[in-house]
C-alpha cells in the first residue's frame, strides 16, 4: 500500500510575480508598466475581452431561450441564466463599457 508524504511541498501556492488566470496564465497587470500608452491599451484589451465574454453568455443564454420556445433540443452547452443574472450582466457591460470610453477620453487629452 503506498503512503503520503504529509511533509511534501506538492499543494504550495505559486510564487509568480503576476498572478494567473484559472488555466495558469500570466495576466498582464497594467499598474507594472512603464509605458503609460501600453498600460492604457492592455486595460482596454482587458475590458474588450470581459465584455466579449459577457456578450457571449448573454448571446448563448438566448439562444437556448429561442430554441425552448421552438421545441427544438437545446445545442450541447447552451443553458438559461436566471432575469437576474441577464440584468446583472447588462449592467456589467454598460459600466464596463462607460469606463473603457473614459479610459481612451482621458488618455486623448494627455499631453505627449
Amino acid at each position: 500500500m503506498a503512503t503520503i508524504d504529509h511533509k511534501s511541498d506538492l499543494h504550495s501556492l505559486p510564487t509568480e510575480p503576476y498572478p494567473t488566470s484559472p488555466l495558469a496564465r500570466p495576466y498582464d497587470v497594467p499598474d507594472d508598466m512603464e509605458d503609460s500608452h501600453q498600460r492604457l491599451l492592455t486595460r482596454l484589451a482587458g475590458i474588450s475581452m470581459a465584455v466579449n465574454v459577457l456578450t457571449g453568455l448573454l448571446a448563448n443564454s438566448e439562444a437556448f431561450r429561442d430554441q425552448q420556445t421552438s421545441t427544438e433540443p437545446p445545442a450541447s452547452g447552451e443553458w438559461p441564466l436566471p432575469p437576474s443574472c441577464v440584468e446583472g450582466i447588462f449592467l456589467a457591460i454598460f459600466h464596463l463599457s462607460h469606463y473603457a470610453e473614459s479610459l481612451s477620453l482621458s488618455q486623448a487629452y494627455e499631453p505627449v
